[in-house]
């Protein structure tokens, strides 16, 4: 059974909850775009740990084959099942993935009787938002761990401008370069820790679909 949430929010929504942490309405040192792009950018470096649960029983097994291709609904493998018959139950099964990009391959360390369904288990990649009224592809318990990333792809946009640096010292008193970069670390640790423990759930989630 599938117990993945998927958040309900936009990308708007979640750059809104941002942009309160990040800016005052004196000196708003990123644009609403800015804040977006680096939404987009944080999204992107959530995966491979962060990814939509899913899985696929689209493969049979075949007698004389150990190989089969991966079906492109599936970025990732975590688990794969195999049906002995329809009244019992689907069971674990030793595997081996390759993914090329083109031509990716799911390899079985036994061979199996022809006409059983193979069930794989696993995920996707994350989708990126075209628009920032969009709604959002991450599961409902990222969503703080997204605004985590989103920040600290902001506060490194700030090391790389210094017309915002400026701004942000300004409006700081005084903060230096050196402490704007470990408030980044400061933020990548905890953004390290809290990705490990969503990573940790959605595994065990996805082993029960």
């Amino acid at each position: 059974m599938l117990i993945y949430q998927a958040t309900t929010k936009t990308a708007q929504e979640i750059v809104d909850e941002t942009e309160i942490l990040v800016k005052d309405d004196s000196n708003n040192i990123w644009t609403e775009a800015e804040v977006f792009q680096a939404l987009k950018m944080a999204i992107r470096k959530l995966y491979p740990d962060v990814f939509t649960p899913k899985r696929d029983t689209s493969l049979t097994t075949s007698s004389n084959s150990y190989e089969y291709t991966i079906p492109d609904t599936l970025d990732m493998i975590h688990a794969v099942e195999i049906l002995p018959s329809a009244n019992e139950q689907y069971e674990g099964v030793r595997f081996h993935s390759e993914w090329d990009g083109s031509n990716n391959k799911l390899r079985l360390f036994e061979l199996f009787a022809s006409g059983l369904t193979i069930k794989l288990v696993g995920g996707t990649r994350l989708t990126i938002p075209d628009a920032i009224g969009d709604s959002l592809d991450i599961p409902v318990d990222a969503e703080d761990l997204l605004i985590t990333g989103t920040k600290i792809e902001l506060y490194e946009m700030i090391l790389l401008d210094k017309g915002k640096m400026n701004q942000f010292a300004a409006r700081e008193e005084e903060v230096t370069e050196v402490d704007v970069q470990n408030m980044i670390d400061a933020m990548k640790r905890e953004y390290a820790r809290r990705k490990g423990e969503i990573a940790t759930t959605l595994i065990s989630q996805v082993t029960r679909i």
